[in-house]
């Protein structure tokens, strides 16, 4: 169990509290991670390095909370080292090719690269979309945005107030997946009224008020 600094006891399972293991981000979390608007503090606080595939990097065009060019956000970042890029090798090269592949999986090049980065290197792989979840897990250890933000040392780095802002603007802004089994938890955290407003919420709440 994790504290919110008002007292709320919130059940926290992020995949990546049980392990060091380096992680590579797909584009998506990255601009879910921008999204938020604490990016710094989210990335500096994960306790392991943090990568992203030249090819992901490649589709991460606009930081969505500041709406400029998103090389002016990611390049500081980079330069603390709390982002790397990372190009592939000849092994990750092959398995991006085949995933790719339109008569094979036919993911998009990022979600490709980041699996094929994680395969070869035995990385976690931090990927939202179901699709490229799904493939992910024949290669290697899949995590996703909400393990990151869910982290037990990123979660007390924030007060209450500012923790419901970053979820929400990744939510808003980033349109960030919260998979089913975490729809609990953050409405816990934002209210429903609000939860209600996310994209990424959207089948959770579908399937609940069909139960």
């Amino acid at each position: 169990m994790t504290t919110l600094k008002t007292g709320t006891m919130i059940s926290v399972q992020s995949r990546l509290d049980e392990t060091k293991t380096n992680i590579v981000l797909d584009a998506s979390v990255l601009i879910n991670i921008l999204a938020t608007g604490y990016a710094e503090r989210i990335l500096g606080n994960l306790e392991r390095k943090v990568f992203i595939t030249s090819e992901a990097y490649s589709e991460v065009l606009k930081d969505p909370y500041t709406n400029r060019d998103a090389s002016e956000t990611v390049k500081p970042l980079e330069i603390k080292q709390l982002l790397s890029r990372r190009d592939l090798g000849e092994r990750s090269k092959q398995r991006y090719e085949f995933l790719v592949n339109p008569t094979q999986f036919n993911l998009g090049k990022g979600e490709a690269a980041t699996i094929g980065y994680c395969e070869e290197h035995k990385l976690i792989a931090v990927i939202d979309e179901r699709k490229g979840r799904t493939v992910a897990t024949n290669y290697a250890d899949v995590a996703g945005t909400i393990d990151l933000l869910a982290y037990k040392r990123v979660f007390e780095s924030f007060d209450h107030v500012e923790y419901r802002e970053a979820l929400f603007n990744a939510g808003i802004l980033g349109r960030m997946y919260i998979p089913f089994e975490w729809g609990q938890w953050a409405e816990n955290i934002l209210h429903e009224s609000v939860a209600r407003e996310l994209l990424g919420l959207r089948r959770y709440y579908r399937l609940r008020d069909e139960q």
